[in-house]
Protein backbone atom coordinates (compact mmCIF):
# COMPACT_ATOMS: atom_id res chain seq x y z
CA UNK A 1 0.00 0.00 0.00
CA UNK A 2 1.49 3.33 -1.05
CA UNK A 3 0.73 6.88 0.10
CA UNK A 4 2.52 10.18 0.30
CA UNK A 5 2.89 9.99 4.28
CA UNK A 6 1.05 10.45 7.14
CA UNK A 7 0.68 13.75 7.65
CA UNK A 8 -2.72 14.23 9.27
CA UNK A 9 -5.54 14.42 6.83
CA UNK A 10 -8.78 12.52 5.66
CA UNK A 11 -7.25 10.76 2.96
CA UNK A 12 -4.57 9.48 5.37
CA UNK A 13 -6.48 8.05 8.23
CA UNK A 14 -8.60 6.33 5.64
CA UNK A 15 -5.80 4.60 4.11
CA UNK A 16 -4.76 3.62 7.60
CA UNK A 17 -7.97 2.58 8.67
CA UNK A 18 -7.91 0.41 5.51
CA UNK A 19 -4.51 -1.27 6.35
CA UNK A 20 -5.08 -1.99 10.25
CA UNK A 21 -8.28 -3.85 9.38
CA UNK A 22 -7.11 -5.71 6.50
CA UNK A 23 -3.86 -6.80 8.68
CA UNK A 24 -6.54 -7.66 11.28
CA UNK A 25 -8.92 -9.84 9.20
CA UNK A 26 -5.15 -11.64 8.53
CA UNK A 27 -4.12 -10.27 5.89
CA UNK A 28 -0.28 -9.41 5.07
CA UNK A 29 -0.11 -5.70 4.16
CA UNK A 30 2.94 -3.72 3.53
CA UNK A 31 3.42 0.20 3.88
CA UNK A 32 5.41 2.67 1.86
CA UNK A 33 5.72 6.22 1.23
CA UNK A 34 7.44 8.53 0.47
CA UNK A 35 7.45 11.86 2.87
CA UNK A 36 9.03 10.74 6.81
CA UNK A 37 6.47 12.59 8.27
CA UNK A 38 4.12 10.91 10.88
CA UNK A 39 0.55 11.72 12.46
CA UNK A 40 -2.14 9.23 11.37
CA UNK A 41 -0.45 5.97 12.12
CA UNK A 42 0.56 5.38 16.24
CA UNK A 43 4.06 3.97 17.41
CA UNK A 44 1.84 1.04 18.17
CA UNK A 45 0.77 0.47 14.99
CA UNK A 46 4.18 0.95 13.24
CA UNK A 47 4.81 -2.41 15.32
CA UNK A 48 2.53 -4.36 13.99
CA UNK A 49 2.88 -3.52 10.50
CA UNK A 50 6.00 -3.15 8.17
CA UNK A 51 6.83 0.96 7.37
CA UNK A 52 9.14 1.66 4.19
CA UNK A 53 10.00 5.18 3.55
CA UNK A 54 11.21 5.67 0.60
CA UNK A 55 13.03 9.61 1.09
CA UNK A 56 12.25 11.41 -1.57
CA UNK A 57 14.14 14.40 -2.39
CA UNK A 58 12.70 16.72 -3.99
CA UNK A 59 9.15 17.19 -5.70
CA UNK A 60 9.37 16.07 -8.95
CA UNK A 61 11.73 13.22 -7.74
CA UNK A 62 10.52 9.94 -9.70
CA UNK A 63 12.73 8.02 -7.80
CA UNK A 64 9.76 6.16 -5.47
CA UNK A 65 8.59 4.65 -8.47
CA UNK A 66 11.57 2.39 -8.86
CA UNK A 67 11.96 1.68 -5.45
CA UNK A 68 8.60 0.48 -5.38
CA UNK A 69 9.10 -1.56 -8.56
CA UNK A 70 11.91 -3.40 -6.87
CA UNK A 71 10.04 -4.10 -3.73
CA UNK A 72 7.60 -5.76 -5.50
CA UNK A 73 10.13 -7.38 -6.92
CA UNK A 74 11.23 -8.37 -3.95
CA UNK A 75 8.13 -9.21 -1.55
CA UNK A 76 5.93 -10.63 -4.59
CA UNK A 77 2.48 -9.02 -3.31
CA UNK A 78 -0.64 -9.84 -5.01
CA UNK A 79 -1.83 -6.27 -5.51
CA UNK A 80 -0.51 -2.76 -5.17
CA UNK A 81 -2.93 -0.30 -3.61
CA UNK A 82 -2.27 3.68 -3.96
CA UNK A 83 -4.17 6.55 -2.10
CA UNK A 84 -4.23 10.19 -3.74
CA UNK A 85 -2.88 11.46 -6.79
CA UNK A 86 0.78 11.38 -7.00
CA UNK A 87 0.92 8.04 -5.30
CA UNK A 88 -1.53 6.43 -7.77
CA UNK A 89 0.56 7.86 -10.41
CA UNK A 90 4.01 6.29 -9.18
CA UNK A 91 2.12 2.93 -8.50
CA UNK A 92 0.71 3.13 -12.10
CA UNK A 93 3.94 4.07 -13.61
CA UNK A 94 5.79 1.43 -11.46
CA UNK A 95 3.95 -1.15 -13.56
CA UNK A 96 5.53 0.48 -16.99
CA UNK A 97 9.15 0.05 -14.83
CA UNK A 98 8.53 -3.78 -15.06
CA UNK A 99 6.28 -5.73 -13.10
CA UNK A 100 2.59 -6.62 -14.14
CA UNK A 101 1.16 -6.90 -10.30
CA UNK A 102 -2.21 -5.42 -10.81
CA UNK A 103 -2.95 -1.77 -9.02
CA UNK A 104 -5.97 -0.27 -7.17
CA UNK A 105 -6.02 3.37 -6.99
CA UNK A 106 -8.23 5.46 -5.03
CA UNK A 107 -9.26 9.37 -6.26
CA UNK A 108 -10.14 11.27 -2.72
CA UNK A 109 -11.56 14.25 -4.46
CA UNK A 110 -14.83 16.14 -5.66
CA UNK A 111 -15.63 17.30 -9.29
CA UNK A 112 -13.20 20.05 -10.08
CA UNK A 113 -10.68 19.21 -7.40
CA UNK A 114 -8.07 18.80 -10.74
CA UNK A 115 -8.26 22.71 -11.69
CA UNK A 116 -5.95 22.12 -15.06
CA UNK A 117 -7.49 19.87 -17.24
CA UNK A 118 -4.19 18.28 -18.58
CA UNK A 119 -3.77 17.77 -15.17
CA UNK A 120 -6.80 15.82 -15.04
CA UNK A 121 -6.54 14.32 -18.27
CA UNK A 122 -2.62 12.74 -17.91
CA UNK A 123 -4.10 11.35 -14.57
CA UNK A 124 -7.23 9.68 -16.29
CA UNK A 125 -4.44 8.38 -19.09
CA UNK A 126 -2.10 6.70 -16.36
CA UNK A 127 -5.43 5.30 -14.73
CA UNK A 128 -5.92 2.82 -17.91
CA UNK A 129 -2.79 1.27 -15.88
CA UNK A 130 -4.75 0.58 -12.93
CA UNK A 131 -6.98 -2.24 -12.34
CA UNK A 132 -10.10 -0.32 -10.82
CA UNK A 133 -10.06 3.21 -9.09
CA UNK A 134 -11.68 3.56 -6.57
CA UNK A 135 -14.01 6.95 -5.33
CA UNK A 136 -15.39 7.53 -1.95
CA UNK A 137 -18.08 9.70 -3.78
CA UNK A 138 -20.40 9.29 -6.51
CA UNK A 139 -20.11 12.55 -7.34
CA UNK A 140 -16.72 12.95 -8.85
CA UNK A 141 -16.61 9.16 -10.04
CA UNK A 142 -20.02 9.92 -12.18
CA UNK A 143 -18.12 13.72 -13.40
CA UNK A 144 -14.42 11.54 -14.50
CA UNK A 145 -16.62 8.61 -15.89
CA UNK A 146 -18.81 10.65 -17.93
CA UNK A 147 -15.43 12.55 -19.32
CA UNK A 148 -13.09 9.66 -20.14
CA UNK A 149 -14.39 6.56 -21.55
CA UNK A 150 -11.50 4.86 -20.76
CA UNK A 151 -12.62 4.59 -17.05
CA UNK A 152 -15.85 2.90 -17.99
CA UNK A 153 -16.33 -0.37 -16.16
CA UNK A 154 -13.09 -0.17 -14.00
CA UNK A 155 -14.72 2.44 -11.31
CA UNK A 156 -16.04 1.81 -7.79
CA UNK A 157 -17.46 4.25 -5.79
CA UNK A 158 -16.46 2.90 -1.65
CA UNK A 159 -17.76 5.08 1.14
CA UNK A 160 -14.95 6.38 3.82
CA UNK A 161 -14.91 3.79 7.20
CA UNK A 162 -15.03 4.66 10.78
CA UNK A 163 -13.97 3.27 13.67
CA UNK A 164 -16.73 2.65 16.03
CA UNK A 165 -14.63 1.98 19.05
CA UNK A 166 -13.80 5.48 19.59
CA UNK A 167 -16.65 7.54 16.92
CA UNK A 168 -19.92 6.68 17.99
CA UNK A 169 -23.16 8.17 18.93
CA UNK A 170 -21.61 10.07 22.19
CA UNK A 171 -24.09 13.78 21.81
CA UNK A 172 -26.72 12.26 24.34
CA UNK A 173 -29.13 15.28 23.20
CA UNK A 174 -31.76 13.77 25.50
CA UNK A 175 -30.31 14.12 28.39
CA UNK A 176 -28.57 17.57 27.84
CA UNK A 177 -30.30 20.15 30.04
CA UNK A 178 -31.50 23.26 29.46
CA UNK A 179 -33.04 26.04 30.84
CA UNK A 180 -36.23 26.54 27.72
CA UNK A 181 -36.55 23.70 24.44
CA UNK A 182 -33.97 26.07 22.58
CA UNK A 183 -30.72 24.89 22.19
CA UNK A 184 -29.46 28.26 22.72
CA UNK A 185 -29.37 30.26 25.56
CA UNK A 186 -26.99 33.05 27.15
CA UNK A 187 -25.64 30.81 29.10
CA UNK A 188 -25.06 28.00 27.26
CA UNK A 189 -23.92 29.46 23.35
CA UNK A 190 -24.05 27.63 20.32
CA UNK A 191 -21.14 25.59 19.13
CA UNK A 192 -19.99 25.06 15.48
CA UNK A 193 -17.09 23.46 14.50
CA UNK A 194 -14.81 22.93 11.61
CA UNK A 195 -12.10 20.30 10.55
CA UNK A 196 -9.94 21.17 8.34
CA UNK A 197 -6.22 19.72 7.40
CA UNK A 198 -5.48 22.57 5.95
CA UNK A 199 -7.22 26.13 6.18
CA UNK A 200 -7.08 26.90 2.41
CA UNK A 201 -9.79 28.45 -0.04
CA UNK A 202 -11.35 25.91 -1.02
CA UNK A 203 -12.56 24.59 2.40
CA UNK A 204 -14.99 27.63 2.46
CA UNK A 205 -13.24 29.74 5.46
CA UNK A 206 -14.41 33.20 3.73
CA UNK A 207 -17.52 32.38 2.78
CA UNK A 208 -17.66 31.13 6.19
CA UNK A 209 -16.92 34.31 7.98
CA UNK A 210 -19.01 36.36 5.24
CA UNK A 211 -21.95 34.55 6.76
CA UNK A 212 -20.92 35.15 10.74
CA UNK A 213 -20.97 38.74 9.57
CA UNK A 214 -24.28 38.16 8.23
CA UNK A 215 -25.70 36.82 11.25
CA UNK A 216 -24.25 39.44 13.25
CA UNK A 217 -26.53 42.25 11.71
CA UNK A 218 -29.51 39.82 11.58
CA UNK A 219 -29.37 37.13 14.84
CA UNK A 220 -28.26 38.03 18.20
CA UNK A 221 -28.20 34.58 19.26
CA UNK A 222 -24.71 33.63 21.07
CA UNK A 223 -22.84 31.53 19.30
CA UNK A 224 -19.14 30.45 18.74
CA UNK A 225 -17.24 28.87 15.49
CA UNK A 226 -14.00 26.55 16.03
CA UNK A 227 -11.80 25.79 13.47
CA UNK A 228 -9.62 22.74 14.18
CA UNK A 229 -6.74 21.81 11.83
CA UNK A 230 -3.83 23.27 10.82
CA UNK A 231 -3.38 26.99 11.48
CA UNK A 232 -0.51 28.09 10.88
CA UNK A 233 -0.14 31.83 11.51
CA UNK A 234 2.28 32.29 8.84
CA UNK A 235 -0.02 30.45 6.59
CA UNK A 236 -1.30 33.17 4.00
CA UNK A 237 -5.19 32.34 4.10
CA UNK A 238 -4.77 32.47 8.15
CA UNK A 239 -3.48 36.07 8.14
CA UNK A 240 -5.73 37.19 5.46
CA UNK A 241 -8.71 35.26 7.73
CA UNK A 242 -7.23 36.91 11.20
CA UNK A 243 -7.81 40.68 9.01
CA UNK A 244 -11.07 39.70 8.06
CA UNK A 245 -12.58 38.25 11.43
CA UNK A 246 -11.35 41.50 12.62
CA UNK A 247 -12.38 43.92 10.00
CA UNK A 248 -15.83 42.29 10.96
CA UNK A 249 -15.84 42.28 14.64
CA UNK A 250 -16.16 38.44 14.32
CA UNK A 251 -12.61 37.72 15.91
CA UNK A 252 -14.34 37.01 19.83
CA UNK A 253 -16.42 33.87 18.67
CA UNK A 254 -13.94 32.43 16.36
CA UNK A 255 -11.49 30.14 17.52
CA UNK A 256 -8.26 28.99 16.38
CA UNK A 257 -7.94 25.21 18.29
CA UNK A 258 -5.08 23.66 15.76
CA UNK A 259 -4.37 20.16 15.35
CA UNK A 260 -6.35 17.61 17.63
CA UNK A 261 -5.34 13.89 17.12
CA UNK A 262 -8.01 13.12 19.82
CA UNK A 263 -11.13 14.01 17.87
CA UNK A 264 -13.05 11.08 19.06
CA UNK A 265 -12.98 13.17 22.31
CA UNK A 266 -14.57 16.38 21.05
CA UNK A 267 -17.13 16.13 18.42
CA UNK A 268 -19.39 15.85 21.44
CA UNK A 269 -18.45 18.90 23.21
CA UNK A 270 -20.06 20.66 19.68
CA UNK A 271 -23.53 21.30 19.29
CA UNK A 272 -23.59 21.30 15.14
CA UNK A 273 -20.52 20.76 12.62
CA UNK A 274 -20.44 22.78 9.24
CA UNK A 275 -19.20 21.41 6.13
CA UNK A 276 -19.19 25.18 4.14
CA UNK A 277 -16.36 23.23 1.38
CA UNK A 278 -16.50 24.99 -1.69
CA UNK A 279 -15.29 21.45 -3.48
CA UNK A 280 -13.98 18.09 -2.46
CA UNK A 281 -15.10 14.42 -1.89
CA UNK A 282 -17.16 12.67 1.20
CA UNK A 283 -15.63 14.78 4.06
CA UNK A 284 -13.52 12.30 6.74
CA UNK A 285 -14.76 14.80 9.17
CA UNK A 286 -18.52 14.44 8.04
CA UNK A 287 -18.66 10.33 8.20
CA UNK A 288 -16.41 11.21 12.03
CA UNK A 289 -19.24 13.62 13.16
CA UNK A 290 -22.32 12.07 12.17
CA UNK A 291 -20.99 8.58 13.63
CA UNK A 292 -20.76 11.22 16.67
CA UNK A 293 -24.49 11.74 16.68
CA UNK A 294 -23.85 15.31 15.22
CA UNK A 295 -26.08 17.45 13.07
CA UNK A 296 -24.23 19.16 10.27
CA UNK A 297 -24.63 21.94 8.10
CA UNK A 298 -23.03 21.27 4.52
CA UNK A 299 -22.60 22.77 1.17
CA UNK A 300 -24.41 21.04 -1.52
CA UNK A 301 -21.91 19.30 -2.93
CA UNK A 302 -20.59 15.52 -4.41
CA UNK A 303 -22.84 13.14 -2.86
CA UNK A 304 -23.75 15.67 0.45
CA UNK A 305 -27.28 15.55 -0.68
CA UNK A 306 -27.88 11.95 -0.23
CA UNK A 307 -25.27 11.55 2.74
CA UNK A 308 -26.90 14.94 4.72
CA UNK A 309 -30.17 16.05 3.73
CA UNK A 310 -31.77 12.90 2.51
CA UNK A 311 -30.55 11.10 5.55
CA UNK A 312 -32.49 13.34 7.63
CA UNK A 313 -29.12 14.14 9.01
CA UNK A 314 -28.56 17.90 8.49
CA UNK A 315 -29.39 20.56 6.36
CA UNK A 316 -27.38 22.18 3.08
CA UNK A 317 -26.58 25.46 1.31
CA UNK A 318 -25.52 26.61 -2.16
CA UNK A 319 -21.57 26.27 -1.91
CA UNK A 320 -20.14 29.54 -1.90
CA UNK A 321 -23.37 31.36 -1.16
CA UNK A 322 -22.54 33.42 2.45
CA UNK A 323 -26.45 33.87 2.46
CA UNK A 324 -27.53 30.60 2.73
CA UNK A 325 -25.02 29.53 5.17
CA UNK A 326 -25.76 32.27 7.49
CA UNK A 327 -29.43 30.97 7.04
CA UNK A 328 -29.07 27.60 7.84
CA UNK A 329 -26.80 28.72 10.70
CA UNK A 330 -29.72 30.81 12.01
CA UNK A 331 -31.93 27.77 11.86
CA UNK A 332 -29.65 25.53 13.96
CA UNK A 333 -29.25 28.81 16.11
CA UNK A 334 -33.41 28.86 16.87
CA UNK A 335 -33.99 25.23 16.55
CA UNK A 336 -35.47 23.22 19.64
CA UNK A 337 -33.12 20.64 21.37
CA UNK A 338 -35.84 18.20 19.81
CA UNK A 339 -34.96 18.96 16.35
CA UNK A 340 -31.78 19.08 16.96
CA UNK A 341 -31.28 15.13 18.62
CA UNK A 342 -33.63 14.49 15.04
CA UNK A 343 -30.95 15.32 13.38
CA UNK A 344 -28.41 13.69 15.21
CA UNK A 345 -29.85 10.32 15.71
CA UNK A 346 -30.60 10.02 12.15
CA UNK A 347 -26.87 11.07 11.19
CA UNK A 348 -25.78 8.09 13.76
CA UNK A 349 -28.03 5.81 12.17
CA UNK A 350 -26.65 6.94 8.61
CA UNK A 351 -23.11 6.56 9.68
CA UNK A 352 -23.78 3.33 11.29
CA UNK A 353 -25.09 1.65 8.02
CA UNK A 354 -23.03 3.13 5.51
CA UNK A 355 -19.49 4.28 7.36
CA UNK A 356 -19.13 0.86 9.44
CA UNK A 357 -15.07 0.23 9.79
CA UNK A 358 -15.32 -3.40 8.75
CA UNK A 359 -18.39 -2.84 5.70
CA UNK A 360 -15.26 -0.27 4.26
CA UNK A 361 -12.93 -2.57 4.69
CA UNK A 362 -14.87 -5.44 3.99
CA UNK A 363 -15.84 -4.05 0.37
CA UNK A 364 -12.46 -3.12 -0.19
CA UNK A 365 -10.98 -6.50 0.20
CA UNK A 366 -13.33 -8.03 -2.13
CA UNK A 367 -12.12 -5.54 -4.37
CA UNK A 368 -8.98 -6.34 -4.09
CA UNK A 369 -9.60 -10.10 -4.46
CA UNK A 370 -11.19 -9.37 -7.99
CA UNK A 371 -8.46 -7.17 -9.12
CA UNK A 372 -6.09 -10.37 -7.90
CA UNK A 373 -8.16 -13.25 -9.34
CA UNK A 374 -9.33 -11.38 -12.93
Amino acid sequence: MLIDSFVLGGAQRQFVNLAMTLKKMGDDVSICTYYPLQGTLSEEDTKQIDVTCFEKSFKYDLTPIFKLKNKIATEKPDVVVAFLATPSIYAELSRLAGHSTPVVVSERNGPGEHTRLLKEWVLVRLHTLAKYVVFNNHGHRNDLSAKYKSLQGKTRVIYNGVDERYFSNAKSWNTIIRKNTKATTKETPFKFCVVSARPIKRKGMFELIEAMSHLKHTCEIPYSVDWIGNCNESDINVIQAKIELTRHGLESIWFWRGVNNELFNTYNTYDALLVPSRREGVSNALCEAMASGLPCIASDIVDHREVVLKSGSGILFEPQNAIELASCMKQYLEAEVSDLAHYGSQAAKFAAENFQIDRYAGQWRSLLQSAISD
